[in-house]
C-alpha cells in the first residue's frame, strides 16, 4: 500500500494475482525462496505469466520469504479473529 499524501489519508492499492513459488525454476539449494505474484491488470487482458517465456516482466512482483513472512502472520491473525468471532 502506497499513500497519494504525507499524511497518510488516501490510500493506492495495487492488486495482485498470485503466480506461485519458485515458478522460474532456477533456484538454487541455498537461495531464498520466491513468492511470485502479476498485476491483476496483465493477468486479465494477458492471462497467467508464463516463466519459460522471455521477455520483459515489469508486471511481476517477486517477494522473498523474509518479505513474506510478515503478510502470512498477518493472514494467521485475520483468521484468527474470525475464528474467535464465530464464538
Amino acid at each position: 500500500v502506497t499513500y497519494f499524501d504525507e499524511k497518510l489519508r488516501y490510500p493506492s492499492i495495487d492488486t495482485f494475482v498470485y503466480l506461485g513459488r519458485d515458478i522460474f525454476g532456477d533456484r538454487a539449494a541455498d537461495e531464498d525462496v520466491l513468492w511470485v505474484f502479476q498485476t491483476a491488470e496483465s493477468y486479465v487482458e494477458d492471462g497467467p505469466y508464463d516463466p519459460k517465456r522471455k521477455g520483459p516482466a515489469d508486471f511481476l512482483l517477486t517477494v522473498g520469504s523474509d518479505m513474506i513472512g510478515d503478510f502470512l502472520s498477518l493472514s494467521d491473525l485475520i483468521e484468527d479473529l474470525q475464528k474467535q468471532s464465530l464464538r
